[in-house]
């Protein structure tokens, strides 16, 4: 009877043992997996990052830009103020000429 149990425990400890290298297997394959998936995350992310820093615009880019930007304003400023100024003097001329029609009738 003696020889019984100890087969029946060594084949408890068998299917125990079996189960459990099977659990920590596939425990392992899933980790293994995840960290392969990880790599792939940070390498990708490093390649966003390298997209992003490269449509950085450099400062001395972004003072030129603006130095030429406030050159175009200015010399848009002035060409509207001539072309109101224009606008003005005619105004003027019409209204002076519509003054000398009203005495003349």
């Amino acid at each position: 009877m003696g020889m019984d149990w100890k087969w029946i425990v060594d084949v408890f400890f068998m299917v125990i043992l079996a189960l459990g290298g099977w659990a920590f297997s596939t425990l392992w394959k899933r980790v293994d997996e995840q960290a392969r998936e990880t790599r792939t995350l940070e390498t990708s992310m490093a390649s966003v990052q390298v997209l992003i820093a490269k449509d950085y615009v450099h400062k001395d880019d972004l003072h030129r830009v603006e130095r030429q930007g406030k050159s175009d304003i200015a010399k848009l400023e002035s060409s509207m103020n001539e072309r109101f100024d224009r606008i003005d003097r005619a105004i003027e001329h019409l209204a002076e000429k519509i003054d000398s029609k009203a005495d003349k009738g």
